[in-house]
């Protein structure tokens, strides 16, 4: 395992109290692009091209959320500069 690929900052938003811990209403500035997408984006593509690498597991009671939160990012990726095309997403 390889160390994680951290931010080196959390924005303002997001270091503000909370009455519940990760529990907040969401605007569309959850999706965000900062300074540690590129080395997250290099070290998936170590973990995808690794031999039999264990990259994700999700339990199936989960799949409804994961399709939301997908559907809802897949609207807001081009204004962020990414092409969505079919099945393809190109940043």
């Amino acid at each position: 395992m390889t160390n994680p690929v951290l931010q080196t900052h959390l924005p303002e938003d997001m270091r503000a109290p909370r009455a519940l811990p990760g529990v907040q209403p969401l605007s569309e500035g959850w999706f965000r692009l900062d300074e540690a997408y590129a080395a997250q984006m290099a070290e998936r593509l170590r973990l995808m091209d690794a031999p039999d690498a264990d990259v994700h597991w999700m339990h199936p009671d989960a799949l409804p959320a994961a399709i939301e939160l997908l559907e809802a990012a897949l609207l807001l990726l081009p204004r962020h500069g990414f092409d969505v095309s079919g099945d393809d997403i190109t940043c």
